[in-house]
């Protein structure tokens, strides 16, 4: 019995980590896209020479030294 009840609460903690991780790739695909299409408005496709959607910046000149890391799209036009 005591077995029983330890494998149905290992199976629901796999089934919220699965649910947990598809969630949060959606979540992250749907920023990327905005990324994309903010891309798209901005520059015209000759204009971008490469761009990166994973860019992260560590310094402290942004928002005043309140921000510390900050991450988003580097593009070089």
């Amino acid at each position: 019995m005591v077995k029983q009840h330890c494998n149905d609460s290992m199976a629901a903690i796999a089934v919220l980590l699965v649910v947990g991780f598809v969630m949060l790739f959606l979540e992250m695909h749907k920023i990327r896209k905005g990324y994309r299409e903010t891309l798209a408005k901005r520059y015209s496709s000759g204009d971008i020479l490469c761009h990166d959607n994973f860019a992260e910046y560590f310094g402290m000149e942004s928002f005043k030294g309140k921000q510390v890391r900050g991450k988003g799209v580097l593009v070089l036009v």
